[in-house]
């Protein structure tokens, strides 16, 4: 059955490398996905002319406002790899994109139809967390996990290797330590390999992927890395 995915967050980092993993399989008569939706702030050149690939432009601070105003039918599988820091936030927007946003795109998928759902946390994320950030980043797992989507998978990457339009000291810091120490991935991933690993589950079995909770799949670091080893052949 030919099917059509989103992405949501497809011009960040792990976006990008998604997007690119996604389309070098369209044309592969095994794999199932064979459109790809695109959604951006505003209209994009380097999207326009990729084959079998679409671009949505969506307001988000409308979609926050009122999830009537979009209609995204005709969805199969949704990726949401949304993500800010709180480098270019305040605390109150990083909860607004990391959560309330991230929610409300589950909302208007499962409204619309759609029954599988991707999204990309982050390492040790616990709605009960004594801390901020794998707090609000569990909060939005609880309530995407509420949607009850048929399939919702739910990937906790550690550090994420890659590079980024904007310079984060700290994170480029502790980037270049894992290039020189992390060889095996064992508390580091390239968003690449990352990327790799979520086209490969999409085809894979239920019973292939770890449970820990009735409501999803959560895949910790460590499942991720054994799933991208397994595809690559290492």
């Amino acid at each position: 059955m030919s099917k059509t995915a989103i992405i949501f967050g497809a011009s960040g980092a792990t976006g990008q490398e998604l997007l690119s993993a996604l389309t070098s399989r369209l044309l592969l008569p095994s794999y199932s996905i064979k459109k790809i939706i695109v959604v951006v702030r505003k209209a994009r050149e380097k999207f326009e002319h990729l084959k079998n690939v679409e671009q949505w432009v969506v307001d988000f601070d409308k979609l926050l406002k009122t999830e009537e105003l979009y209609n995204f039918c005709g969805i199969d599988i949704g990726f949401c790899c949304i993500g800010t820091t709180l480098q270019k936030s305040s605390r109150a927007e990083f909860i607004q994109v990391e959560r309330n946003l991230v929610y409300r795109i589950g909302q208007v998928l499962k409204r619309d139809g759609c029954e599988e759902f991707h999204l990309v946390t982050g390492f040790m994320s616990n709605s009960s967390s004594r801390f901020f950030i794998p707090r609000v980043k569990g909060e939005s797992e609880d309530l995407v996990a509420a949607l009850q989507f048929q399939r919702l998978v739910i990937y906790r990457p550690g550090l994420l290797r890659c590079s980024r339009s904007e310079y984060r000291p700290w994170e480029h810091l502790a980037q270049w330590i894992s290039s020189l120490v992390d060889f095996w991935n064992l508390w580091s991933i390239s968003t690449d390999q990352l990327a790799e690993a979520m086209v490969e589950v999409v085809d894979m079995p239920a019973n292939c992927l770890k449970t820990d909770r009735k409501d999803c799949h959560i895949l910790e670091h460590k499942d991720i890395v054994q799933i991208w080893q397994r595809a690559d052949g290492t």
